[in-house]
């Protein structure tokens, strides 16, 4: 890639957006990326998309779990099933 070029393609701000989030950009790559954002749609729809999945990946692991009273339900469920085949 050219690194005078200030327009990047799709293409490039895909790989840019993807980058952001693993670790920091350059500060022209977050120019480029930016100014790219502000004149594609999709672009930014992909952005906003793949911020909200890294955020919920993240949030995966969490600590939550099931109280005791969902567990015994699940657990009768379960053997409702497997008795009726």
């Amino acid at each position: 890639m050219n690194s005078s070029k200030l327009f990047i393609t799709c293409k490039e701000a895909t790989l840019f957006s993807i980058k952001r989030e693993e670790k920091s950009l350059p500060f022209s790559e977050r120019i480029k990326l930016f100014l790219h954002l502000i004149i594609c749609e999709f672009c930014r729809l992909f952005d906003r998309q793949h911020k909200f999945l890294s955020l919920q990946i993240k949030n995966l692991h969490s600590h939550d779990t099931l109280t005791d009273l969902d567990k015994d339900h699940m657990h009768h469920l379960i053997e409702s099933a497997a008795n009726q085949n």
